[in-house]
């Protein structure tokens, strides 16, 4: 990037200019790409968080909820559901008290 500028520079000081700003739209066009995958790849990978959290649904004082793994109280009933229409049925268990 830093010999683009540089040849920029040249070009204009040589009185280049067409070659200036072939090079100045290059540069251009490399940060607006850049900024743009920077942008779809940090998306990427919060989607790819979000898919990998592990959460369960717990029924607590009655109703169904998601909760994140981990932050199971004693006494709350968690419920496991296969993925695939292939895998066992679900299944439930109470946390420890």
């Amino acid at each position: 990037m830093i010999i683009l500028i540089v040849a920029a520079v040249i070009s204009a000081v040589l009185g280049d200019v067409e070659s200036m700003v072939v090079i100045l739209a290059v540069i251009t066009m490399n940060a607006i790409l850049g900024t743009v995958q920077t942008i779809k790849a940090e998306a990427s990978l919060d989607s790819l968080k979000q898919m990998s959290a592990p959460t369960a649904k717990v029924v607590r004082d009655g109703k169904t909820i998601r909760s994140p793994a981990g932050m199971w109280s004693p006494g709350t009933l968690w419920c496991w559901k296969p993925v695939t229409p292939s895998a066992p049925t679900a299944a439930c268990w109470r946390a420890p008290a």
